[in-house]
């Protein structure tokens, strides 16, 4: 009789095997949203939870695709003409006069075919580089994964590859949230040209293109604090060390990184 009640329990739950699990996935699916702002808003609590399952999957798509519609949405106002014209009139300055020629025009040396297709090839080959950097953005996550991985070991950790990796995914989040928020002020321009697209959102202090104390603050953004902060918390949990140690060495690895990348 209890093996009767077992297979007639079995029977009438939802989620059993015969129907494929198809709802406890789509569970997973909808509840992955949830947890990953968790992660951003309330860190201590969901970091452990996301180290100890070791998912990363999801996570990478998800940070690809909003790098990727920032890069769709400021394909929409990439505008490369201004920088062929620039270019164009500098190259005439630095030609010899021709006999009997007045003011240089706006397109010099150029017919107006000439300047459109160039136009197209440079407009073609900015997006082409930008697609690029989307692409290379889950690669550097998994990246930093190995490197978390490779501190945790030297700082006398006992890390599990999956956990750092996962820990290195969900650090991604803000630069997630930074995409969106470049996605949603290309939308506001009317034409973007190459040089203002680091600038769609700007560092708070410092400046991308300044001195070095300069850069160096810009690289001390909101964005890359939160990440930061991320993997400070989600390092103990990775890497089996203690707080204070993982503080420590996120903290100094972070500097390290701004000083090289000056």
């Amino acid at each position: 009789m209890a093996g009767m009640n077992a297979t007639t329990e079995q029977a009438e739950r939802p989620d059993q095997a015969e129907i494929g699990g198809r709802p406890s996935v789509w569970r997973r699916i909808g509840a992955a949203p949830v947890a990953w702002i968790k992660v951003l808003l309330f860190p201590f609590e969901a970091l452990p939870r996301v180290v100890a399952a070791g998912r990363f999957g999801g996570v990478l798509v998800v940070i690809a695709l909003c790098a990727g519609l920032a890069v769709a949405a400021t394909a929409t106002r990439l505008d490369m003409a201004p920088g062929l014209l620039l270019k164009e009139a500098k190259e005439q300055r630095q030609r010899p006069p021709a006999h009997g020629q007045g003011a240089a025009a706006a397109q010099p040396g150029m017919s107006d075919r000439e300047f459109d297709e160039a136009v197209e090839k440079a407009y073609a080959v900015e997006v082409v580089k930008m697609s690029a950097g989307t692409l290379l953005v889950p690669i550097q996550l998994l990246l930093l994964g190995l490197i978390l991985y490779i501190v945790g070991r030297f700082v006398g950790g006992k890390p599990q590859v999956r956990s750092v990796v996962a820990l290195a995914a969900h650090a991604g989040l803000p630069g997630a949230v930074k995409s969106l928020l470049a996605a949603a002020a290309a939308l506001r321009h009317v034409r973007i040209t190459p040089e203002l697209v680091p600038g769609l959102v700007p560092p708070p202090w410092g400046a991308l293109d300044g001195p070095p104390l300069q850069r160096l603050l810009a690289g001390m953004s909101p964005f890359a604090l939160w990440t930061v902060v991320l993997l400070a918390i989600g390092m103990p949990h990775a890497a089996g060390i203690g707080r204070g140690k993982a503080y420590a060495t996120v903290g100094v690895c972070y500097v390290l990184f701004l000083l090289v990348t000056l």
